[in-house]
């Protein structure tokens, strides 16, 4: 009988007894079972011994070991499954019988220890890590900073009755002993009614992307919700009151509280002048200065007789050259928002916390697939909402500047801050003779 045929007898005497059950079994069948599976174990090794000798007789007519062929049948497996039924066919034994003798495979290694590691291109298995997938970029966004000059308010009704005041009459003044006392008086107020304005905007989006791309989703909500600020910013601003509009702050500057230009100073000047309007007319302090960017540039950029940057040059601190290199400097310490929605040509200053931006409850966002025929579709609806409206109780608390500055008169050359224009100053040496020949005329 061959050894596979007397495995095959052992275990099957072992089962016959094990069949009966363990609580049945006597002494004398616990031991026969004992020597079934004793014997069993010393045939599967004479088996394998059997097997591994047959190896070594194959392979050295090949010129190779045992651990070489393990080594090719190792290289050879594309899976560790593969890997693991190669060993067993070498071996020449199957599952079961792996099971008896606890059998253990040799180390799998999908590439051999010669071979090189490549990136294996774009069409390669690292194709995935090769690819750069571009995150969702949406337009550029400019700063959202005039709303959050005005203070804030709630109202609890649809329309807002309030006075408006005019300027400051007269002033505190010292009083001699039994003179007169100095009087202030505001004028008669008028009464504004400013109604709450609602403003809105929908998408939608099919229900795959909201399961599919929440990152994208996340970021068209977030951008949308941008955009509403950017509509509430500018009619907050621009506003013209008609209709279902808004009137915006700029609407509601007096047309005796603008600096135009017909004025002499330059735009500095005039900025500061509007400051001490402001003080005179309703006894605020200004506390901002709103510019389109094209006549911030024109502010920013001016220079001295001398070429030096008042607000500092880029590499220089400021005129006075303390202090730190600040690219959007603050003139007159005015906290300054340098956006497009003021239109170029004017800009603002104000006390704006005499104003407020009020609204009714928060902004809400709410969702539905029952908009149109959306649920059969497979789409939901976005909607952003909120109600709002602007109070300002001191219109004379705004002072519109002109940016216009082709009335200036230029400064005396003695006090080094004639007005200049952004094309670059002479050279050193044309500067220099130029300085002496004006010397030499103040000495005649």
């Amino acid at each position: 009988m061959r050894i596979k045929e007397r495995i095959a007898a052992e275990k099957k005497a072992a089962q016959d007894i094990l069949a009966k059950g363990e609580e049945n079994l006597t002494d004398e069948e616990f031991e026969q079972l004992k020597q079934h599976v004793a014997e069993s174990k010393k045939l599967e090794e004479r088996a394998a011994l059997l097997k591994d000798g047959a190896e070594i007789l194959d392979n050295a007519a090949e010129g190779k070991n045992l651990e070489q062929k393990k080594e090719e049948n190792a290289v050879a497996a594309k899976s560790i499954g593969e890997h693991f039924a190669n060993e067993l066919k070498a071996k020449g034994i199957d599952v079961a019988q792996a099971k008896t003798i606890n059998f253990e495979t040799s180390e799998f290694n999908v590439k051999a220890s010669t071979d090189v590691n490549v990136t294996g291109g774009p069409a390669g298995s690292n194709a995935p890590y090769l690819t750069e997938l571009d995150t969702p970029v949406f337009a550029p966004r400019q700063d959202l900073l005039i709303v959050n000059l005005f203070g804030t308010g709630t109202m609890g009704g649809q329309v807002l009755k309030y006075p408006v005041y005019g300027k400051l009459e007269g002033k505190p003044g010292e009083t001699a002993e039994g003179a007169a006392a100095a009087h202030t008086h505001f004028p008669d107020p008028t009464w504004e009614n400013d109604s709450l304005h609602t403003i809105t905007d929908l998408w939608e989006i099919t229900d795959d992307m909201i399961d599919d791309l929440p990152y994208v989703v996340s970021e068209i909500n977030d951008h949308n919700d941008y955009e509403f600020d950017l509509v509430k910013e500018d009619k907050i601003w621009n506003g013209d009151g008609t209709s279902d509009n808004i009137k915006g702050l700029v609407a509601r500057i007096p047309a005796d509280s603008v600096i135009d230009n017909t004025s002499t100073e330059p735009l500095e000047d005039r900025i500061f002048t509007a400051v001490t309007m402001i003080k005179k007319n309703v006894n605020r302090t200004a506390d901002g200065l709103v510019i389109n960017p094209e006549d911030y540039k024109t502010l920013r950029l001016k220079r001295d007789k001398n070429g030096q940057y008042y607000g500092g040059g880029f590499f220089l601190p400021p005129y006075n050259g303390t202090g730190t290199l600040v690219i959007q400097q603050t003139p007159w310490g005015l906290p300054t928002v340098v956006t497009p929605t003021q239109a170029k040509g004017n800009c603002v200053v104000g006390a704006f916390k005499t104003g407020k931006v009020l609204s009714r409850g928060a902004r809400t966002l709410k969702t539905s697939d029952s908009h149109k025929e959306n649920f059969g579709s497979g789409i939901t609806a976005f909607r952003l909402k909120e109600r709002c409206t602007l109070q300002v109780k001191y219109p004379y608390a705004f002072v519109k500047v002109s940016t216009d500055e082709t009335k200036v008169v230029a400064q005396s050359d003695d006090s080094g801050i004639e007005v200049q224009s952004d094309e670059p100053v002479a050279d050193a040496e044309t500067a220099e003779a130029t300085k002496t020949a004006k010397t030499a005329k103040a000495a005649k």
